[in-house]
C-alpha cells in the first residue's frame, strides 16, 4: 500500500450487528470527504457490500472506492492501528488489532458509536483515559441534549425524496430498476412494509382491506419468505396490490424510501433512512427497536404517540382480536399528523451535529464546526 501524508483513521463495521455496515460505511465516506484524510473501512462483510454497493468487488482484499480504502476484516491482525480508530455499534475488533491498540506510546483515540436510540449511556459523551497512550470515548447517537449526533449522509436525502415525490421521471426509474413499470398506478397510497415475522405483514396487509382507497404494498423478498403461499388466498382484496420486490442495493432501498407514502418495519437501519430522508414510519414492537421508536415519538402528538404504539404492539401480538384495524383507520383519518411529525423528526436530525466532525474533535484533528451543541 502506498504511503500517505495525511492523518489515517480506522472504521470498524460489521454485517452481524444490525444498521452497522451501513452506518460504518456512511460515517467513513463522511469523514473522508470532510478533511484531507486516509479512511480504512475493517469490515467481515465485504461480500455484503457489494451486494448493497455497485462497484465493490467482493473478492478483493483491499481496495478504494468512494474516497476510502475498504478492507477485509482479517487484514485488522496484519496492520498497525492507527491514532484515530472508530468502532461502529460494538462491532468487534480482533484480538490482534485490540492488543496492538494499546501498545506502545503513542496516545491513541478509539471511539465507540452507539446506534440512534440506544440512550445507556449518562449523557451524549463519556471519555476515559485506558492507560496513558489510549483514551476511549462512548457517543450516544442522537441529537441534543441526551444525544452528540448523527452518522449523516452526504445528499441531501430530504430534498431527494421531495424530488422523487414530484418527480415522475424519477418514480419511473426506479420502478422500471425494481421490474415495476406499468404495474403501479398513480391512484393509490404506496406502502413499503419490510417486517422480520411473515404473519405481522399479514396481519397489516388483512388490515388495509377494511380502509377506503387502494393501496400498492411493497415487499422485499428476502422479507417474505413465503409470500406466494401467504398472499394466494386469504390476504388478497381489489383494494390492495403486493408488489415483491428483488434483491436491493443501499440505493434502490433509498429511492423505494423516497417514493413511498409510509414505511412499515422493525429493521433499524431502514427506519434510519426514513427519518433522514423525512419518509413517515411506523414501527413494528421489537426489543431491538424499541429505544429508536422512544427516540422517534418523542414530542409526538398524544393521539398519534398512543395509535402507533398500539399498531406496534398489535404487529407482533398472537391475539385474534386486535385493534390494528381501527388504528390504521385512525391513522388513515390523519395522514397529515404524521406526515407532519415525519418531517419534525427529519428537522431534528438535519439540525444534529455530524458525528465526523465530533470524533475530529475528540481526537484534536479539528475543531468542532460552529454551532454544533456538543461541547468538548
Amino acid at each position: 500500500m502506498h504511503k500517505h501524508k495525511h492523518e489515517t483513521w480506522d472504521v470498524v463495521a460489521n454485517p452481524g450487528v444490525p444498521g452497522a455496515l451501513w452506518a460504518g460505511y456512511t460515517f467513513a465516506c463522511g469523514l473522508a470527504a470532510a478533511a484531507p484524510r486516509r479512511v480504512r473501512l475493517f469490515t467481515d462483510g465485504v461480500d455484503e457490500l457489494a451486494r448493497r454497493k455497485l462497484g465493490v468487488n467482493p473478492r478483493t482484499w483491499v481496495q478504494d472506492y468512494g474516497g476510502i480504502e475498504i478492507l477485509i476484516g482479517l487484514l485488522a491482525d496484519h496492520v498497525i492501528p492507527s491514532s484515530h480508530v472508530v468502532q461502529m455499534y460494538g462491532s468487534p475488533l480482533r484480538d490482534a488489532y485490540s492488543d496492538k491498540l494499546a501498545l506502545g506510546s503513542r496516545l491513541r483515540h478509539l471511539t465507540l458509536i452507539e446506534p440512534l436510540g440506544r440512550e445507556n449511556l449518562t449523557g451524549p459523551l463519556t471519555s476515559t483515559a485506558e492507560s496513558s497512550s489510549l483514551h476511549v470515548h462512548h457517543l450516544q447517537q442522537g441529537d441534543a441534549p441526551s444525544g452528540a449526533g448523527l452518522v449523516k449522509d452526504l445528499r441531501p436525502v430530504a430534498q431527494l425524496r421531495q424530488k422523487w415525490r414530484q418527480d415522475p421521471r424519477c418514480r419511473d426509474a426506479t420502478l422500471q430498476s425494481l421490474r415495476l413499470a406499468g404495474k403501479m398506478p398513480d391512484d393509490g397510497e404506496v406502502l413499503f412494509v419490510s417486517l422480520s415475522d411473515p404473519q405481522a405483514w399479514t396481519r397489516w396487509v388483512r388490515a388495509l382491506r377494511s380502509l377506503p382507497g387502494h393501496f400498492h404494498v411493497l415487499v422485499r423478498f428476502s422479507d417474505a419468505q413465503d409470500w406466494a403461499r401467504v398472499f394466494s388466498s386469504h390476504v388478497h382484496a381489489d383494494n390492495v396490490r403486493i408488489h415483491p420486490l428483488p434483491d436491493l442495493t443501499w440505493d434502490q432501498l433509498d429511492e423505494v424510501v423516497w417514493l413511498s407514502d409510509r414505511v412499515v418495519t422493525c429493521d433499524e437501519d431502514l427506519a434510519g433512512r426514513c427519518i433522514r430522508s423525512g419518509c413517515p414510519v411506523v414501527f413494528a414492537q421489537s426489543e431491538r427497536i424499541a429505544a429508536l421508536m422512544d427516540w422517534y415519538l418523542r414530542d409526538a402528538p398524544a393521539e398519534l404517540n398512543a395509535n402507533l404504539r398500539t399498531i406496534a404492539q398489535a404487529l407482533s401480538s398472537r391475539q385474534e382480536q386486535s385493534p390494528l384495524a381501527a388504528c390504521l383507520s385512525w391513522l388513515d383519518a390523519h395522514d397529515a399528523s404524521l406526515a407532519n411529525h415525519a418531517r419534525g423528526v427529519q428537522e431534528r436530525a438535519q439540525q444534529a451535529c455530524d458525528l465526523a466532525d465530533v470524533v475530529s474533535a475528540l481526537s484534536g484533528e479539528s475543531p468542532l464546526r460552529a454551532g454544533a451543541p456538543l461541547q468538548v
